[in-house]
């Protein structure tokens, strides 16, 4: 059953996300909005794992999208997804990922650990894998250092040039 107010929540989230103002963000629980390609009859609420939520399909000439949409304790977390070819496998990762959408547990909240973008001297026999180690907590840290850093593999680094890293904190 579609009922008109989680047709309007929906076009009001989607629109919010449209107009650039982000991922997440207080949305009124009632604010009737107009989406390009949203296809009302498509809206649907549900709820799932405990949360209110309302998903939708909208299309434009060459792309399809499924937008999931949760509240939680006022606050909207929207997922986009696109793809060129509307499929099964496409709904399937949608309805996927909402349903694996959870509050987070003080646990989880404890394991969380702010990243920091700080710049390093190099010294003489400083390399690029010496300041990667500089990282230390950071996946991949030799190839994140190359990136942030505009360098390939392979490239040398310049002792007395300042290079960035990543710090965990």
């Amino acid at each position: 059953m579609v009922r008109p107010q989680i047709v309007r929540d929906g076009a009001r989230f989607l629109q919010r996300l449209r107009d650039g103002r982000g991922d997440l963000g207080e949305v009124p629980a009632r604010l009737p909005v107009r989406i390009a390609g949203l296809d009302a009859n498509t809206v649907q609420e549900q709820n799932v794992n405990g949360f209110e939520t309302a998903s939708g399909v909208a299309k434009t000439d060459q792309w399809n999208f499924r937008v999931e949409v949760v509240r939680y304790n006022g606050q909207v977390y929207r997922f986009i997804f696109a793809a060129r070819i509307d499929s099964e496998l496409f709904a399937r990762g949608a309805d996927q990922t909402i349903h694996s959408f959870r509050a987070a547990s003080p646990a989880d909240v404890a394991q969380v650990h702010t990243l920091k973008v700080k710049t390093v001297t190099a010294g003489p026999v400083d390399s690029a894998d010496s300041l990667a180690r500089k990282m230390g907590g950071v996946a991949d840290a030799t190839n994140l250092f190359y990136i942030l850093n505009n360098l390939y593999p392979g490239d040398s680094v310049v002792a007395g040039q300042q290079y960035k890293v990543v710090v965990v904190n």
